[in-house]
């Protein structure tokens, strides 16, 4: 199933922002894609995404995430276990 692709700046379903650098040479909307492995921070969540949205596209060996991504994390406060989801992302027109 194709979905808008994620980048650096993207959003979870629980607020938290796609922190790391992803893939930096290959750019959407002047933002370097999000892919497997890249850090998720925030009030709710920190953590890696954890699953992309492609088996057959890769970036640099990685799956590229995109909407519905899986982000595995802690909530930094209470150190509970937190998984949600890519929620938003500033590149509809781009699937992967």
């Amino acid at each position: 199933m194709t979905t808008p692709v994620a980048t650096l700046s993207c959003v979870t379903a629980t607020g938290d922002v796609v922190m790391s650098s992803g893939y930096a040479t290959r750019l959407y909307n002047g933002l370097p894609v999000s892919c497997t492995g890249d850090t998720v921070s925030g009030a709710a969540c920190v953590g890696t995404v954890v699953s992309g949205s492609s088996v057959t596209h890769t970036n640099g060996g990685l799956p590229p995430a995109g909407m519905g991504s899986a982000v595995t994390g802690t909530n930094p406060e209470t150190g509970a276990v937190v998984t949600t989801t890519i929620a938003s992302t500033y590149c509809s027109n781009r699937i992967v």
